[in-house]
C-alpha cells in the first residue's frame, strides 16, 4: 500500500548522498530535516496499519519490509554524509546520540538484506510449531554469519546492547543462579495457597484502571499527568472487548505513542497496564525532544526498556490500597515479588537456552536443553514443559531479548528496595532510551544484582512484605 512512497523516500535518500558528494551543505542539511520529518510520516502510518491489522500480519509483511529497506537507505546516507565535508550543516541539525549512532551503524549485504526479510516474512507467518523455531534459529545463525559476526549470540548482543558489558553481566547473573533457584522455590513454596485462592476479576473500565493507576502512581512526577491524557489520547485503546493484546508503540510524527491494553479478566490486569504505562512514560521525553534522524536507527536499549517498566510496576506496589484494596494489598505485593523474579529467571534461562540452541539441532535435544536451564534457574509452571520455550512468547521474537527480563526483572526490585525509590523511578524514566543499564545502575546508586536478592531475602524474614512502604 505504501511502497511507492517508500520507494520515494529511497531514491531522495540517494539525493541526500548526491547532494553531499557536490559540496552542498546547506542542501545537504534542509533535505536531511525534509526526509526525516517524512520517514515519522510513514513510520506513524506503518506503526497505525499495524494496529489496525493485529488479527492479519500478513497483511502488512510487504510494508514492514519496504520500510526495512527505506531505513537502510537512510542510514547509509547520514553515515556518507558525515563522512564528507559537506557534512559539517547537516551535523547542526543532529543530536550527538544520532551521530554515534551513524557512525557505528554498517550496512548489511545484499545476502544479509534478503536474510533479514526471510526472517521477517517468518515472524509474520509462522506458526509456534517446533519445526518453525529451528528454521528460525538456523536462519538466523545463517544472518549473523553474513553480517560478520562469530555467532548468533555475538550478533544479538552487538545489535541489543552494543556489546557494554554483556558478557560481563551474564557472569554475574550465571553466578545468582542458585541462589535465585532457592528464593524462587521459598517464595513458591510460601505462596501456593494464596495462587490457590486466586480468582477472576471483571475486567475494570478504562476510567476506572486510569483512577487506580494514577493514585497508585501520585508520587511520580509527570507519570500521572501522562496516565490522565491517555483518557483523551486517540491512540490509547484500553477496551476490554477486543483481543487479549498489550504493547507500546511510538508515533515520532505525531510526538506521541500508541499504548494498547486489553484486559484478560484477572488481577494481573492492572500489572500489565502498569507495565506498559511505565513504556510510554519512557518514551514521552525522547518524543518530546525528536531529534532528527533519530528513528531512522530504532533507537531502543530493551534492557533499559524493560527496567523502566518493571520500576513502575515495583513502586505502584507500595500502593496496591489504590489498586487492589487494604485486603489484597499485601498478598498482592507478595506476589508481584515472586512474578518478577519468575520473569527474571525465565529470560535468563531462555538467554542461555538461546546461546545453546544453534548447536543443537534434533527436536529430542533441544527439549533436553530446556528442561535443563529451566531446573538450573528454578522455573515453575507451564513454560518447564519438554516443548515450553515455545511459549516463551516475545522473547524469540529478537535475539537477545531473554537478557533484557533478566536485566530488568532484577533491577526494577532493587530500585523498589532501596530508599528514595520514588526520585530515582523519576530520574529513571528521564534516562534516553540509548542510556547503557550499567552506565544507569551507576547513577542511580542501585545494589549490585547479589545485593538486591540478600535484601530482599531480608524483608521476606522480617516480615514477609519486602516491598511494603
Amino acid at each position: 500500500m505504501r511502497h511507492g512512497e517508500w520507494s520515494w523516500l529511497i531514491q531522495r535518500a540517494r539525493g541526500l548522498e548526491r547532494l553531499a558528494a557536490a559540496g552542498d551543505g546547506e542542501g545537504c542539511r534542509a533535505q536531511l530535516l525534509s526526509l526525516s520529518y517524512e520517514f515519522e510520516r510513514l513510520y506513524d502510518e506503518q506503526a497505525l496499519a499495524f494496529l489496525r491489522a493485529l488479527d492479519t500480519p500478513a497483511a502488512t509483511q510487504a510494508d514492514e519490509g519496504a520500510m526495512r529497506r527505506a531505513q537502510r537507505a537512510l542510514c547509509r546516507a547520514v553515515r556518507t554524509v558525515l563522512d564528507l565535508p559537506a557534512g559539517a550543516a547537516a551535523r547542526q541539525v543532529l543530536s550527538p546520540a544520532v551521530v554515534a549512532l551513524a557512525q557505528s551503524w554498517r550496512p548489511p549485504g545484499e545476502k544479509a538484506a534478503a536474510l533479514e526479510e526471510k526472517e521477517q516474512r517468518l515472524l509474520a507467518l509462522g506458526g509456534r510449531e517446533d519445526g518453525d523455531f529451528a528454521r528460525l534459529t538456523a536462519l538466523r545463525g545463517q544472518l549473523a554469519a553474513a553480517l560478520g559476526y562469530q555467532s548468533l549470540r555475538d550478533w544479538a548482543d552487538r545489535e541489543t546492547y552494543g556489546r557494554v558489558r554483556a558478557d560481563e553481566t551474564r557472569r554475574q547473573l550465571a553466578a545468582l543462579a542458585p541462589a535465585l533457584r532457592a528464593l524462587l522455590e521459598r517464595l513458591r513454596g510460601q505462596y501456593t495457597p494464596f495462587f490457590a485462592r486466586r480468582v477472576k476479576a471483571r475486567p475494570l473500565p478504562p476510567e476506572e484502571a486510569l483512577f487506580r493507576l494514577e493514585g497508585a502512581l501520585s508520587g511520580c512526577g509527570e507519570l500521572p499527568r501522562l496516565l490522565s491524557y491517555l483518557r483523551v489520547s486517540p491512540y490509547a485503546d484500553l477496551s476490554p472487548a477486543r483481543g487479549h493484546y498489550s504493547f507500546t508503540q511510538p508515533l515520532p510524527g505525531r510526538r506521541d505513542a500508541i499504548l494498547r491494553h486489553t484486559a484478560a479478566g484477572d488481577e494481573g490486569d492492572l500489572w500489565v497496564l502498569l507495565h506498559e504505562a511505565g513504556h510510554y512514560a519512557a518514551l514521552h521525553p525522547l518524543l518530546h525532544e525528536n531529534p532528527c534522524a533519530l528513528w531512522f536507527f530504532e533507537p531502543c536499549r530493551p534492557d533499559l526498556a524493560e527496567w523502566q517498566a518493571m520500576s513502575v510496576e515495583v513502586m505502584a506496589a507500595k500502593r496496591y490500597r489504590w489498586l487492589y484494596g487494604p485486603l489484597r494489598a499485601r498478598p498482592m505485593r507478595r506476589h508481584l515479588v515472586y512474578t518478577l523474579l519468575h520473569q527474571a529467571a525465565a529470560g535468563l534461562a531462555w538467554d542461555e537456552f538461546e546461546g545453546l540452541c544453534p548447536d543443537e539441532q534434533t527436536t529430542a535435544g533441544r527439549r533436553e536443553r530446556w528442561r535443563a536451564v529451566c531446573a538450573k534457574w528454578g522455573l515453575h509452571g507451564a513454560m518447564t514443559r519438554p516443548d515450553g520455550y515455545l511459549s516463551v512468547d516475545a522473547l524469540w521474537r529478537q535475539p537477545g531479548y531473554g537478557l533484557s527480563y533478566g536485566i530488568g526483572g532484577l533491577s526494577a526490585l532493587g530500585l523498589g528496595l532501596r530508599p528514595g525509590g520514588w526520585q530515582k523511578l523519576e530520574q529513571l524514566l528521564a534516562l534516553p532510551l540509548l542510556t547503557p543499564v550499567d552506565e544507569g545502575r551507576e547513577k542511580l546508586a542501585l545494589p549490585a544484582y547479589e545485593q538486591t536478592l540478600r535484601l530482599l531475602e531480608r524483608g521476606l524474614e522480617k516480615d514477609g512484605d519486602p516491598l511494603a512502604t
